[in-house]
């Protein structure tokens, strides 16, 4: 999600934003479930 602002956020944890993190882990079961398909056949 892109956000104009002048300075960036502080960081004060170091896990990656809860946006990023989601659409890591949503491409990854997306992969997974695909390829699960096409070994199933």
């Amino acid at each position: 999600m892109l956000v104009v602002a002048d300075e960036p956020p502080p960081i004060t944890y170091p896990f990656p934003p809860l946006d990023e993190l989601l659409v890591v882990l949503g491409v990854f079961a997306l992969v997974w479930v695909v390829w699960f398909l096409i070994q199933d056949r």
